[in-house]
C-alpha cells in the first residue's frame, strides 16, 4: 500500500514534545580556510529545526562532511559549530566520544545537539544491526537531506526501517519542484561537471523521454561526447573508464571549445550563441547542474558567467542544482535570480533520471 509522502510532512505528527528526533540535515558544504563557502544548504534546514523546537522535541542534528573513512580534524562537524550557534543559542556539539556514547546508549539532558560526522561512524555500511542500534536511542527519524538521499547509507536510508519516518519542509519542496512530469511540462536539460558517468543515467532516461526537447552538455561531459563523435580534444580530461555511448539529437553539438595548453577550459563565443539561441526558443522548464567551464580559474569562468547571467534574465521558469553551481551563482550575486534553487546535486540527477529515491521506495511513498 503506497502511502502519500504530503502525509508524513514532520508537521503531521500530533506530538512531538520530549521526542527524541534523528533528524538527518546534509551539511556537507564547501570549506575554505575554516570559512563556509556556500550556506545555502544549510540555512535551508533551519524551518524544519524551527518548528521541531518549537514543539517541544529533543533535536540531535546529523551530517556528514566530506568522505572521511576515520576521524579527522579536517571533517569534524566542529567546524560548522559556530555558525549554528549564532542561530541556536542552546546548541551543544557533541564530539566523537559523546557522539559514539549517544549511539551505545547514553542520555544527554538538553534540547538541540550537533553530532559529529556520521562518516565516522561507518554510515555507508549496509549493517541492519548497527542500523537498528542506533535508532533505538531515537524515537522518530526526520530526513532533512534531500541532497543525500540518493545514497543507500544508515542515515539516510536503513534508519527508517527501525523508526516512524518523516520529511522535513525542504524535502518535500524538493521533491514537489522537481517532478516536472506531473505538470507534462516541456523540459531543456544543461549539465556541466567534470564526470560523465554520474550523469550518464539522466542522459540516457532524457534522450527518450518525450517532454525533454534539448540537452546542452558542458565541462567533462561535453568532452567525453566530443571525443565519442570524433572531434580531437587533444590532452582535454575526459573519464576514460566509463564506456558507454551518449548520442542522441537531442543533444546540442557544440564543437567552439576554448583551448589552453592544448585542454578544453571552456565553451567558445560561436558556442555559447549556439546555446543562447537554443534557450531564446524554449519556454518550458530550464534544469541547469554543473558548470560549463572550470570556474575555479579566471579567464576559464568566462562561459558559466555568461551562460548564468543570460539564464537569469529569461521569463522561463529556472531550476539550478549542485553545489558548484550554487556556489558560483552565489559568488556572481545571481543565486535569487533563478525560480527553484535545488540543495541537491547527486541527488537531483537521480531523482529526475528515476523520478524517485531510495528512502521513497522503502517506504512506500508515492507524491
Amino acid at each position: 500500500m503506497q502511502k502519500i509522502l504530503s502525509e508524513y510532512l514532520i508537521d503531521k505528527v500530533k506530538n512531538l514534545k520530549d521526542k527524541k528526533i534523528f533528524l538527518r540535515v546534509d551539511y556537507n558544504v564547501p570549506i575554505e580556510k575554516n570559512k563556509i563557502k556556500e550556506k545555502y544548504r544549510i540555512l535551508e534546514s533551519f524551518k524544519t529545526i524551527d518548528y521541531l523546537i518549537k514543539n517541544g522535541a529533543r533535536v540531535f542534528i546529523v551530517s556528514h562532511l566530506g568522505d572521511p573513512e576515520k576521524f579527522s580534524k579536517k571533517y569534524s562537524l566542529q567546524i560548522l559549530y559556530p555558525f549554528l550557534k549564532n542561530k541556536f543559542k542552546d546548541i551543544e556539539f557533541l564530539d566523537f566520544k559523546k557522539t559514539k556514547e549517544l549511539f551505545n546508549g547514553k542520555e544527554f539532558f538538553g534540547n538541540i545537539f550537533l553530532l559529529e560526522n556520521i562518516r565516522f561512524f561507518n554510515d555507508k555500511t549496509k549493517n541492519l544491526n548497527f542500523a537498528k542500534n542506533i535508532a533505538k536511542n531515537f524515537q522518530i527519524y526526520v530526513n532533512e537531506a534531500f541532497s543525500a538521499s540518493h545514497r543507500e547509507h544508515i542515515s539516510t536510508f536503513l534508519i527508517s526501517k527501525f523508526l516512524p519516518t518523516y520529511f522535513g519542509f525542504r524535502f518535500y519542496e524538493e521533491i514537489k519542484n522537481l517532478s516536472f512530469w506531473k505538470k507534462n511540462k516541456r523540459v531543456l536539460l544543461i549539465l556541466g561537471g567534470k564526470k560523465i558517468s554520474t550523469k550518464y543515467p539522466l542522459i540516457k532516461n532524457f534522450q527518450k523521454d518525450p517532454l525533454v526537447k534539448k540537452i546542452i552538455l558542458g565541462g567533462g561531459i561535453l568532452n567525453y561526447y566530443l571525443k565519442s563523435i570524433g572531434f580531437d580534444i587533444k590532452n582535454s580530461y575526459y573519464e576514460k573508464d566509463f564506456n558507454k555511448k551518449i548520442s542522441s539529437k537531442k543533444i546540442l553539438k557544440i564543437t567552439d571549445v576554448v583551448f589552453y595548453k592544448n585542454k578544453i577550459v571552456d565553451i567558445g563565443s560561436r558556442g555559447l550563441e549556439e546555446i543562447f539561441k537554443e534557450i531564446k526558443k524554449f519556454n518550458g522548464i530550464t534544469i541547469w547542474n554543473g558548470p560549463i567551464g572550470i570556474v575555479e580559474q579566471k579567464p576559464f569562468d568566462e562561459g558559466t558567467k555568461k551562460l548564468a547571467i543570460f539564464l537569469s534574465k529569461r521569463k522561463n521558469f529556472k531550476i539550478v542544482g549542485g553545489g558548484d553551481t550554487l556556489a558560483f551563482l552565489e559568488k556572481i550575486k545571481i543565486l535569487n535570480k533563478f525560480n527553484y534553487i535545488s540543495t541537491g546535486g547527486g541527488a537531483m540527477l537521480y531523482f529526475l533520471a528515476y523520478r524517485t529515491l531510495p528512502i521513497l521506495k522503502i517506504g512506500g511513498f508515492s507524491f
